[in-house]
């Protein structure tokens, strides 16, 4: 069993056939198997064996298959602090021009985020539009972004989301094809022409732990955006 715990601090010293020698970090992962390469890149870290690394920890008694996820401290705190939330997409991807004003909460108590149009735009009677808020949204492997129409717009505006429920998967974040780009798509089914004005609060966004079935589950990963899993 490893002397070493997460959070520690540690340095490679040896190569040992293993191009680690001088990896500093904190260990965020321990596991005793044979199955990871003492070198395999873990997404901003490395696997070293502990048995060729040091720190001022007593190294006696470890075992060649005590491995350790070791990674650098500034990208760990920037992990550490980013739990969920919205970031603005890269420019490649923007579809509008201006300043992006990220999702907020209306109150202290309140479960959605607010999302804001960035343009102006005219829905005409039973017209169906997409809005681009530019906004991509991080979160837990765990988790889900459900998206709702907000009652002012819904009730007084006659809008609903095309939709009905928004949902936005945790691997959406950053997809190659559109960097995440949350899309609000609205139906106007009234009569009316209703006016959407930028920076106007369009729709809301709750983040909600999902489970997972014993069965009928997959290991394919994304590789696209909206409609990439059709």
């Amino acid at each position: 069993m490893s002397k070493f715990k997460i959070g520690d601090r540690v340095i490679s010293s040896e190569k040992k056939g293993f191009n680690t020698n001088g990896v500093k970090g904190v260990v965020v992962d321990i596991r005793e198997t044979k199955s990871i390469s003492s070198t395999e890149i873990i997404e901003r870290g490395v696997w070293v064996d502990f048995d060729y690394s040091v720190g001022g920890w007593d190294l006696e008694g470890l075992s060649k298959d005590d491995y350790g996820l070791i990674m650098d401290e500034d990208e760990l705190e920037l992990l550490i602090d980013k739990t969920r939330g919205f970031e603005v997409v890269s420019d490649t991807h923007r579809k509008s021009q201006g300043e992006i004003i990220l999702p907020t909460r209306g109150t202290s108590k309140s479960a959605g985020y607010d999302f804001y149009s960035p343009i102006d735009i005219e829905i005409q009677p039973n017209q169906k539009v997409c809005i681009w808020s530019d906004v991509k949204a991080y979160m837990q492997e765990g988790e889900v972004l459900l998206l709702f129409v907000r009652s002012s717009i819904g009730i007084k505006r006659g809008l609903r989301l095309s939709n009905s429920t928004g949902v936005v998967d945790s691997d959406y974040f950053s997809n190659e094809d559109n960097d995440g780009n949350i899309g609000i798509a609205l139906h106007n089914y009234t009569d009316k022409v209703v006016t959407i004005e930028k920076g106007e609060r369009v729709c809301q966004g709750v983040f909600v732990p999902f489970l997972v079935a014993d069965n009928g589950n997959t290991d394919i990963e994304r590789n696209g955006g909206i409609g990439s899993t059709n």
